[in-house]
């Protein structure tokens, strides 16, 4: 099992491709067209990715599979071990789709949370910061079709009843710990639409105004931690 920092560096070459296999564990989609890429190239980790969303709603999920979208006896068996512990499972089709529609909506949760300071009872209620989550979710839409990523048409909408079922106290780990003056995933957020979308050619606005604003502050904790 290896989470994001697993990928931070190149792969020994020392090391023989069968004596490591690795679970990728919930990733933000960079680092699969980044960092893990030349993991993959060498059969150093196995394409397996979970990533699930833990909240206090009703999307709870846990939802794996293998990146090259292909069945597995692996996948079913965990999927069975998940359903019989009780866990809310979810077995797309195309993990790809399904990882890009999570970061979709997290990011635009995360970021205008954060740059708000106000949870989801307030952000979605304002018409004004209910428009800022509609468009961040449609600019990392936008990056994802520019990128080939068969999203559905309506992901953007899904996402935002997504949002109008999150308690009114919701709040994102990483607008929490923004407001906490705690390092973040600021970067691989709403950082990761921005670079993607300059990558593809695909204006983001709202999360380069996000990015911007929050920078400052993530500096800092940075450097203090």
């Amino acid at each position: 099992m290896c989470n994001r920092g697993c990928f931070d560096r190149a792969p020994d070459p020392k090391v023989e491709p069968d004596a490591l296999r690795t679970v990728a564990l919930e990733f933000t989609v960079d680092v699969f067209e980044g960092d893990i890429a030349q993991f993959l190239a060498v059969g150093a980790v196995d394409s397996f990715l979970i990533f699930g969303f833990q909240g206090e709603s009703e999307d709870d999920f846990i939802a794996f599979g293998e990146l090259d979208n292909k069945p597995s006896a692996r996948v079913e068996a965990l999927g069975k071990a998940c359903a019989d512990a009780g866990l809310d499972i979810d077995l797309p089709k195309d993990i790809h789709a399904a990882m890009w529609a999570k970061f979709m909506f997290i990011s635009a949760f995360s970021g205008v949370g954060a740059v708000t300071r106000s949870p989801a009872g307030v952000t979605r209620a304002l018409p004004e910061t209910r428009s800022m989550l509609e468009s961040a979710m449609t600019e990392a839409y936008n990056v994802a079709i520019a990128r080939g990523i068969a999203l559905a048409d309506d992901a953007v909408a899904t996402g935002m009843k997504a949002i109008d079922r999150q308690p009114e106290v919701g709040e994102a780990s990483m607008q929490r710990d923004i407001m906490d003056g705690k390092p973040s995933e600021l970067d691989s957020q709403t950082g990761a639409v921005v670079r993607l979308g300059k990558e593809s050619g695909v204006a983001t606005p709202t999360h380069d105004f996000i990015y911007r604003s929050l920078l400052p502050q993530e500096t800092k904790a940075r450097q203090q931690g």
